[in-house]
């Protein structure tokens, strides 16, 4: 591999509808599985990094729920792919959005319960998809 560092292209084109539409293919199903979960904090300003710290050792001060940093680094990817995605998805033939919401980015266990949801919007999709007779 030329000793080179590859990344999943989904960092660059989260969802290439318009690969596909450059490829003699049928339909085109996409399947957005971005998060659009909100991530609320409890407090009204932005507490400096002595208050967290201290809320973590000492035991008598106020705990602030701040996300780490790796956390913040795959928020602000989903952010930065979210618009593209969305209006990728308005050009493809079919949207499939699950609603995954409930489910941590790097969530494996509910495995069956992530895939039973990607079954059921699909279902929902290709139903409103569907002329009515």
């Amino acid at each position: 591999m030329n000793r080179q560092l590859t990344v999943d292209g989904g960092i660059l084109d989260n969802l290439p509808v318009d690969l596909m539409r450059e490829r003699p293919v049928g339909r085109i199903i996409a399947v957005d599985v971005t998060s659009r979960r909100s991530h609320d904090v409890d407090y009204d300003s932005v507490p400096s990094p002595w208050v967290v710290l201290g809320g973590r050792m000492l035991p008598f001060m106020k705990r602030y729920k701040v996300p780490g940093t790796v956390s913040m680094l795959l928020m602000a990817m989903s952010i930065g792919s979210m618009e593209s995605s969305r209006k990728a998805g308005e050009r493809a033939d079919l949207l499939v959005t699950p609603d995954l919401g409930r489910f941590g980015f790097t969530d494996v266990r509910p495995f069956d319960r992530i895939v039973a949801a990607g079954y059921q919007a699909a279902q929902q999709a290709l139903a409103a998809s569907s002329p009515t007779q």
